[in-house]
């Protein structure tokens, strides 16, 4: 139903700005028969009322926020990769509305899937973005609650034209957002798409069409799992304990396991965007110490440890020890190899030496890339490439529709263990070859500048400019490159040994700090 502002007794005065309401103003709300006074129309606004998301009232006439009718919210949630923002002070279903609305504008194909994880915010955001999407008389296929493995595979396996999972990732609780995709499950980003979603937005030039579009439901879950198994190696019998941080991997991890012999040893497993266990970004240590105890209290094989919407998955061998996901990378490298001989395999360029070491040991053909996963993607699509992965965790196969997909990671480390009748332990020990400092953020003044003091320091080293500064150099390497939004070089630092690590971090600390 559509709402519109009435003024009781006469029109608006042309002297009154537009939006301008007083209390004898009644407003026609979507969750009504009859019109609702001002002063509940904006108190369901406050609470953000889940039938806002439905009303065609102009933003600037709902008596919201103030701080909403200025656009700098909305230029906060759109970033590299997708849209995040804090749930509801940066996005909300008002703005979820409009977000599904200028998909729709961008792709002008149908139908589009949407599907949601587990946080509480999750679902009326769905609603509303499916509400903006129907607007512009698109239609759209509900896949409802899934991971970002089921909401890719529901696009590229049924040939359908994008749509957008929301999710808030490995992000704190009070975060919510949209992975968004067009066809095939490729990945939109600022350079590909979500600029011009943005742009729609803040001009508010997204069109209402006649004829609404329609909302069809569909759960390609089962064969989401079939599609996983049916490229799954011959895996024996192991414990493993899983913890899924209270996210989609509750859902997804028995069905996939419970078709192997495997044990599982559930931890956080019960669906809640509380996220009461802890946060679910598994690249924090601190978050994987239940996991690595309860490893070793249970005599597991293995412990995997999964981010909010299951998209990626860390690693801890039978001793409770973490496997860096560049050591990982490096296994599965390998694997991949194995069958598809000279391919392509991509990794971030923050990755270990050993990554680039194992592709051409296995004869596979190295492509390095700029650090973050949505550019890994890229490059595996462009390249024709049979695998992807790097320090975050995400690994991509082409088999899974050039996506990520940390399931297959998972049963394809089960299948090496089998074939190889090692631990995980014994399997990376040759891979431990290198020390590694972890990602450091220094705080800068002048990024550009602390680089080319960088260049003009190290001019005895091999440096390359595909992302920031890479500088190479027998036992040890660092990148620094430009935080996107912060005044600080984020450093990556690897040496051949500790105190070859411990004097090169020193060095390259004092020339960036000048």
């Amino acid at each position: 139903m559509s709402a519109k502002l009435l003024f009781l007794g006469s029109v608006r005065p042309e002297n009154r700005p537009l939006g301008y309401s007083d209390h004898n103003d009644e407003i026609n709300c979507p969750a009504e028969r009859s019109p609702i006074s001002y002063a509940v129309c904006k108190a369901r606004q406050r609470r953000h009322f889940e039938r806002c998301a439905e009303c065609d009232v102009p933003q600037e006439q709902q008596q919201g926020d103030p701080a909403r009718n200025t656009g700098q919210t909305h230029l906060a949630v759109f970033r590299a990769d997708g849209i995040l923002g804090i749930y509801p002070d940066e996005l909300d279903e008002h703005l979820a509305r409009k977000i599904g609305a200028a998909l729709s504008q961008r792709l002008q194909r149908e139908p589009l899937v949407v599907g949601y994880d587990m946080r509480s915010s999750s679902q009326p955001l769905a609603k509303a973005a499916r509400a903006g999407i129907n607007s512009a008389g698109i239609n759209v296929v509900d896949i409802g609650l899934c991971s970002t493995e089921i909401f890719a595979f529901a696009i590229a396996n049924y040939k359908r034209h994008g749509g957008l999972m929301v999710t808030g990732g490995r992000s704190p609780r009070q975060y919510n957002g949209f992975r968004v995709c067009r066809e095939n499950a490729s990945l939109l980003t600022s350079k590909s798409g979500i600029s011009n979603i943005q742009a729609i937005v803040e001009r508010g030039t997204a069109s209402a069409a006649s004829v609404a579009g329609r909302v069809e439901t569909s759960d390609p879950f089962f064969e989401y799992r079939d599609h996983i198994l049916s490229f799954a190696p011959a895996i024996r019998k192991m414990r493993i304990v899983v913890d899924a941080a209270n996210g989609m991997a509750a859902k997804v991890a028995p069905v996939i396991l419970g078709k192997t012999e495997c044990e599982l040893v559930p931890l956080n497993f019960e669906l809640d965007g509380t996220f009461p266990g802890h946060e679910p970004d598994p690249l924090n240590k601190e978050n994987l110490k239940e996991l690595r105890k309860r490893v070793i209290e249970s005599g597991a094989d293995l412990g995997v440890a999964f981010d909010g919407d299951a998209g990626r998955c860390v690693f801890v061998d039978e001793h409770g020890e973490t496997v860096c996901p560049d050591v990982i990378t490096a296994l599965l490298t390998r694997e991949v190899l194995s069958r598809e001989n000279h391919a392509t395999i991509v990794y971030d360029l923050r990755s270990s030496r050993v990554v680039s070491e194992e592709i051409r040991r296995s004869g596979g053909i190295p492509c390095q890339v700029p650090a973050g996963h949505i550019h890994m993607r890229a490059a595996l699509r462009k390249r024709h490439g049979a695998f992807a992965g790097g320090p975050e965790a995400h690994y991509c196969f082409k088999e899974n529709f050039h996506s990520d997909s940390a399931m297959t990671a998972l049963l394809k480390i089960l299948g090496m263990l089998t074939a190889e009748n090692k631990t995980l332990s014994q399997l990376v020990m040759p891979l431990r070859r290198y020390y590694r400092t972890g990602e450091l953020e220094v705080k800068v003044a002048d990024k550009d500048e602390r680089i080319h003091a960088l260049a003009r320091h190290f001019t005895n080293g091999k440096i390359n400019y595909l992302d920031g500064i890479t500088v190479e150099f027998e036992n040890w390497w660092f990148n620094a490159r430009k935080d996107e939004v912060g005044p600080f070089l984020k450093v990556n630092l690897e040496a051949t040994s500790p105190e070859v690590m411990a004097q090169a971090k020193q060095t390259v600390l004092d020339v960036i700090e000048g």
